[in-house]
């Protein structure tokens, strides 16, 4: 094998850390130009460690090659192309300038103002040999020297904790100086600084009521000489021609004062001085008309007033953004040029490098994935948002947290969410930690109310006690790499023990979790919540959920990114590629069939009507249900990472479905790691074939199917693999439907409805409901919003014995024990009732006896009964950050009513 070349070298500054405690500089590199050659041995070749003793300076410039070889050999790779690295100013001490402001910055905080022009002149006669600008601002701002733009950064410095952090960016701007006169102008505006901006409308002035910039200017001339010129007392500043520009609201430009180069972009337009063009934009189309409904308070308005100039001119923002699909243009003046011809569509985001790709034999899916990579790019804008259009635009930390894992397998990201987490970081410890404002829960379940989209079906705090266990095992991994083990030990103890209390408070002898949903079972599976006995069971329930909710997604942000590989981790990956491409709402790719080029907020953003959801969370460009990419490639592809970092990879594809053939991609610190799988030949003939590249210094685990399933771990290279196959269920998977069931017994119960034998019965509400079935159930018998169906029917004494009711103590104000929660036939609801068994156990729908009426409830308690009630009650438990006390009153195994047998008998034959 030929050796590799060494390319794409790049360098890392790491300053002390606030959390961590580390302080290392560190590049991908070994020779110093001017320092000589210094050999490193090591395994790793990425974050080694300067090889230098001295760290580099301030405005340090060096140049650094790197060759390679395997410790064994002589040979070296050839010297990588040198990459240039330059430090900026690392030290408080190295700025010299101060932030300045406009003298009318800060009059009116409430009402938003236009943009700040600052303008410095100078001149020098010396040839230049280098010139560097370091600039920020509070706001945003673009910089111009000599009338050409500096760098192409948009809306820079970026959003941060700006009372705790503040990025500057660094240009090389030697070139755009003359040899005598010069002037340095910087356009300031409000941004996220003190803009309107937050959740519910959200507020100005956040940060400060003042915009400022702070600007810094080394020349180095010819003759060895400096000069420094910085923002200061000696500045000139007016405002310039937008007079608004607002990150929710859009921007106004009046272009009577002055030519502007600049978001839809006009490219050309003529027309009278001063007659304003108006561009709205929206997401959707909602019947013909722009869908600006869902934007909420939020204008996305930008208008521009033209100067006249009869040649024609152009205009596009400079400090606002809009996420948007379509756009309307209100009083074009031009009737001899075509809107659409002068009409162009900028793309902004963070820059980042492409790094990950997937594609299958199923284009749905691969249009899926393009929607999930398409709605990323757009959300990640100097910090990663939740969406890009409404009056929102918020770093959500729930939203990044479930899909980061996807996110960095599509990009490169690891700059923005560095900074980001910096920012979230100086947040946190505000609280003493803890994020206020929203406590964790299944965040838009699809069957919660859509008026009302925080009411998960799922129990709040078990979702919660779920994710503290989650982070405790990731802290325990962490300190762990960090050589921290005392802190690693710690971490995993607390797990342990949190773990213990977790199975104590909600998992019951069969397996079975409060809420019955999709969400509990899939983080009880993917988080190691369970022994592996009631793996195996809570596997086989969630299969049962999906397959009863005819493969439909019933879960939200916390549960998504979790069902397919829990599903899978159980041996049902058919039911996950079932789940995967079904097409009904509410799925994956019921949104590819309606058009969307992003994944959306709602399961039906859109209804199938092609109406608007009425919700106010309506958004068509939402990522976080797109972290089912990650599954696609994993599992569909079978590419993973076996050691952080990709030192180690793994493939084991989940050959399934009806797919043919799957691949992915990912551009790791070591190279281009790739993983694909074809069958070929015809059924009951088959051969796999799966290829895989390596790149240098890392391993692969080759997983290789059949009657005895192999693994081989291969090196640096492209390795393939052939087997014959064979496919280990059927396809396509059925779902379980609990109407015939419902029918089979309303027909055994019609003659007792209507049986002379009436006196002495009770009279019975039966309702038949599952949360698991309630999309399904709803739409074949379009039932309440409580999935509830009811039959007034009247049965015979001699054919029901209803259990007593058992009045439970609690304290005023404490919350029901999930256990006392209706799970199956028979159990109790949330206050005390007489009910009566109507089914035996394993009937696969669940019946409850609604309500009950007739004498029998008048009966006196049995002794057992009064037992129950004067039993001793436990402490209450206490279960990580959110607690619940609960009065636990213990009782013995309910027994199934024999008439209830019987029916069930007669059901079965």
């Amino acid at each position: 094998m030929s050796l590799p070349t060494v390319t794409d070298v790049r360098f890392e500054h790491h300053r002390p850390g606030q959390a961590l405690g580390v302080k290392i500089e560190r590049i991908i590199g070994a020779q110093v130009n001017h320092l000589g050659s210094v050999k490193v041995i090591s395994p790793e070749s990425r974050l080694v460690p300067w090889p230098l003793e001295q760290p580099l300076a301030s405005r340090t410039r060096c140049s650094v090659s790197v060759r390679a070889r395997q410790q064994a050999q002589q040979e070296h790779t050839a010297w990588s192309d040198p990459a240039i690295l330059e430090t900026g100013l690392l030290h408080r001490r190295d700025w010299s300038g101060q932030l300045i402001s406009a003298p009318w910055a800060g009059d009116d905080i409430e009402t938003p103002l236009p943009e700040d022009l600052f303008r410095k002149n100078f001149t020098f006669d010396a040839p230049v040999q280098s010139a560097r600008l370091y600039i920020t601002a509070l706001g945003v701002y673009e910089a111009e020297i000599n009338g050409t733009r500096v760098g192409d950064h948009f809306l820079a410095p970026g959003w941060t904790s700006y009372d705790a952090q503040l990025i500057y960016q660094t240009h090389d701007v030697t070139d755009l100086l003359s040899s005598r006169d010069n002037c340095l102008g910087v356009r300031v505006a409000e941004g996220w600084f003190k803009g309107r901006i937050g959740f519910e409308g959200g507020r100005r002035n956040i940060w400060g009521p003042r915009t400022a910039v702070l600007a810094q200017l080394e020349i180095i001339f010819d003759d060895g000489s400096t000069r420094t010129i910085t923002t200061d007392d000696t500045w000139t500043v007016n405002k310039g021609p937008i007079q608004r520009s607002e990150i929710y609201d859009g921007e106004l430009y009046d272009a009577t004062a002055k030519n502007l180069v600049g978001y839809l972009r006009v490219n050309k337009v003529r027309g009278p001085r001063g007659h304003k063009i108006t561009l709205l934009h929206a997401g959707v189309l909602e019947k013909g008309e722009l869908g600006i409904r869902p934007l909420r308070d939020c204008k996305a308005r930008d208008i521009y007033a033209l100067r006249g100039d009869e040649a024609g001119e152009s205009y596009e923002p400079r400090f606002t953004f809009h996420g948007f699909r379509y756009a309307q243009v209100d009083d074009w003046p031009s009737a001899d040029i075509d809107i659409l011809d002068s009409l162009e569509a900028v793309v902004c985001n963070t820059d980042m490098e492409e790094a990950g790709n997937f594609t299958c034999s199923d284009e749905m899916l691969n249009k899926l994935y393009s929607n999930v990579r398409w709605g990323m790019r757009g959300n990640f804008l100097s910090v990663p948002t939740d969406c890009p259009q409404r009056d929102e635009q918020l770093g959500w930390t729930g939203d990044l947290a479930l899909f980061a894992p996807t996110a960095t397998f599509i990009y490169d990201c690891t700059g923005i969410l560095k900074n980001w987490l910096r920012d979230l970081w100086d947040e946190q410890k505000r609280q003493d930690g803890v994020p206020p404002m929203v406590v964790p829960n299944d965040w838009l379940d699809p069957n919660a109310s859509p008026h009302e989209p925080w009411k998960a079906v799922t129990d709040p705090p078990l979702v919660a006690n779920a994710f503290l266990i989650y982070s405790l095992d990731a802290m325990s991994q962490i300190a762990g790499l960090l050589g921290k083990e005392l802190d690693a030990t710690r971490y995993r103890q607390e797990a342990a023990a949190c773990r213990l209390e977790f199975a104590a408070e909600y998992v019951s002898p069969n397996s079975r979790l409060p809420s019955d949903t999709q969400t509990v079972y899939a983080l009880a599976i993917t988080f190691n919540l369970l022994t592996p006995a009631q793996l195996g069971r809570a596997g086989d329930r969630l299969a049962e959920i999906v397959r009863r909710n005819t493969f439909r997604v019933g879960t939200g942000f916390a549960g998504t990114p979790y069902i397919c590989e829990a599903l899978a981790q159980t041996g049902h990956s058919d039911v996950a590629y079932a789940m995967l491409t079904e097409r009904a709402c509410p799925s994956w790719l019921f949104p590819v069939t309606m058009g969307a080029t992003t994944m959306w907020e709602r399961w039906d953003s859109m209804r199938p009507d092609g109406s608007v959801n009425p919700g106010d969370m309506t958004s068509f460009n939402h990522y976080a249900y797109g972290a089912v990419a990650k599954f696609m490639v994993e599992r569909l592809a079978g590419l993973k990472r076996a050691e952080a970092g990709w030192k180690r990879a793994r493939t084991e594809p989940e050959v399934g479905g009806d797919f043919t053939w799957a691949r992915a991609e990912h551009l790791t610190p070591y190279g281009r790691i790739a993983s694909s799988w074809r069958l070929e030949g015809n059924e009951g003939n088959l051969t796999l074939t799966i290829d895989v590249v390596v790149p240098p210094t890392t391993e692969m685990e080759v997983v290789i199917p059949g009657d005895e399933p192999r693994t081989e771990i291969v090196g640096s290279g492209e390795w393939s693999f052939s087997v014959p196959f064979t496919r280990r269920y059927e396809w396509p998977v059925k779902p379980i439907s609990a109407m015939p069931a419902l029918a089979r017994l309303l027909k055994l119960l019609a003659p007792w409805s209507t049986s002379p034998e009436r006196r002495g019965g009770l009279a019975l509400d039966l309702a038949v409901y599952s949360p698991s079935d309630a999309k399904q159930t709803s739409n074949e018998l379009s039932l309440t919003a409580h999935y509830a169906f009811t039959a007034g029917i009247t049965l015979p004494m001699k054919h029901v014995r209803a259990p007593r009711p058992v009045r439970r103590r609690r304290v005023p104000g404490q919350m029901q024990h999930p256990r006392q929660q209706t799970q199956h036939c028979g159990r109790h609801g949330r206050r005390p009732r007489t009910f009566a068994t109507v089914c035996g156990p394993g009937c696969p729908t669940l019946f409850k006896i609604i309500r009950v009426t007739g004498e029998e409830q008048n009966m006196p308690p049995t002794p057992r009964h009064q037992a129950r009630h004067t039993a001793p009650v436990p402490p209450p438990r206490r279960l990580g950050l959110h607690r619940q006390t609960h009065q636990h009153v213990p009782r013995e195994p309910r027994r199934a009513a024999q008439p209830a047998l019987a029916l069930q008998e007669r059901l079965q034959r």
